[in-house]
């Protein structure tokens, strides 16, 4: 059981990765830094004979313990999507997905920075992302999505081909004919994809 996600809603294609928390820690070193710093902070204090330390590390435990469990379902039952590379540095990404929350269809791209984690993405390279909504499963979409690299929680380069080919072609050439007519600069944000 997840705290953090709605057991009703289900991807289309789960991500399946199982998540490697020294991996994300390249990626995405800040809230792992907060909560490693705060625990180490908590314990030395229990250690110089004060229990004002259990205050600080008995939440900064706990919340690492949600935190690492949100982490952890974002990579195994987020969706995975398609995404290409728009520019190296900062790493700039385009990723693809559909936010209709039952029938119809509102394909959309996203534009978002993305740590690089180390790694040297040419413009142009496919990439496979798992993400998490948000909005209401009330709504006929969501409101918005949440993409990673899957690289970001296993450095396994078997899984991220096996991902990529369970893509449908389909989404590839459409992510890839949209962000030819994405405006330029590019910027982040959410853009819909306008029917032709």
């Amino acid at each position: 059981m997840n705290l953090t996600i709605d057991p009703r809603t289900e991807a289309a294609r789960p991500g399946g990765v199982r998540l490697n928390l020294g991996q994300y820690v390249k990626y995405f070193p800040f809230w792992p830094g907060v909560f490693s710093a705060a625990l180490a902070l908590g314990a030395g204090l229990v250690l110089f004979r004060t229990l004002h330390g259990l205050w600080l590390a008995v939440p900064a435990a706990a919340a690492f313990l949600i935190y690492k469990s949100h982490l952890t379902a974002h990579f195994s039952r987020g969706c995975t999507n398609p995404a290409i590379v728009l520019q190296s540095r900062p790493l700039l990404l385009a990723v693809y997905s559909d936010l209709s929350t039952g029938s119809g269809s509102y394909p959309v791209i996203k534009v978002l920075h993305h740590p690089a984690g180390g790694e040297r993405l040419a413009p142009q390279t496919r990439c496979a992302t798992i993400s998490l909504y948000s909005g209401s499963t009330q709504s006929a979409r969501w409101e918005d999505f949440t993409p990673r690299l899957m690289t970001a929680a296993h450095s396994d380069r078997r899984a991220m081909i096996a991902a990529m080919e369970y893509i449908p072609e389909e989404e590839w050439s459409l992510l890839e004919r949209a962000v030819a007519d994405l405006p330029k600069p590019w910027k982040p944000g959410l853009y819909p994809i306008l029917k032709r």
